[in-house]
């Protein structure tokens, strides 16, 4: 039972970590009735915390009885990509130009050594955010940062769902693009930064197509 002032808060954030888990799965449904139960609690928070994951975009459909969570195929995970990508540039651009870039390098090179410290396990990707998200809070534009969280959890889905066949290589090529975003960015080098970044997406995107193929491909096996 929750006891916390904030039931939606709450209910918001375990349902946000169950679904980015894949605990509950991609697709399935969520019954008002069954979370009211699970919870303890009236229909109220239960439809704030399920109008705040449709915000997030993580709930496709909402009705009277439930929700539906989100299914994703390679068109939706290519185009979050893209726009994560290009939030990301626009963030290393206007932090370049604005921001205190001795004070983001540190930061930077902090995330760094946190990244090496947890690149065996999953931990890496709450650095792995961190580290993108300090080039978005340095620009000092709100609706950037607005973007950014916006679309974060989408990614992050992307992430957890797809990342478990390529997990350590992807960790690896991503801690070692890291390390050159940040060389380019310390030495004023914005052009070398900005391909880089670039570049650490597409290579997302590439192996979201080919995930998406495999499975693809293993269903007309099947089928055969």
């Amino acid at each position: 039972m929750i006891v916390k002032e904030t039931l939606s808060d709450q209910i918001y954030f375990e349902l946000r970590k169950a679904i980015l888990s894949r605990e509950i799965p991609l697709g399935s449904k969520i019954v008002n009735r069954q979370l009211q139960e699970r919870f303890n609690v009236s229909s109220s928070p239960i439809r704030d915390a399920v109008n705040r994951l449709y915000q997030d975009e993580l709930i496709s459909k909402v009705t009277n009885a439930g929700a539906t969570v989100i299914e994703l195929e390679y068109q939706t995970a290519s185009e979050i990509n893209e726009i994560i990508k290009y939030i990301g540039m626009t963030g290393v651009e206007i932090s370049f130009e604005k921001g205190n870039r001795d004070f983001i390098v540190k930061d930077l090179k902090e995330l760094i050594k946190l990244q090496r410290k947890e690149i065996d396990n999953d931990l890496y990707y709450n650095y792995d955010y961190d580290f993108h998200k300090t080039f978005i809070d340095n620009s000092n534009n709100r609706y950037l940062k607005k973007l950014y969280k916006q679309y974060h959890a989408l990614n992050e889905l992307l992430v957890r769902s797809f990342h478990s066949d390529w997990r350590f290589d992807l960790r690896k090529s991503s801690f070692e693009t890291h390390i050159k975003i940040v060389e380019a960015y310390e030495n004023g080098h914005l052009d070398e930064a900005l391909d880089l970044t670039k570049n650490h997406y597409d290579i997302a995107d590439d192996m979201f197509r080919q995930v998406f193929e495999k499975k693809e491909n293993a269903i007309i096996s099947i089928d055969e």
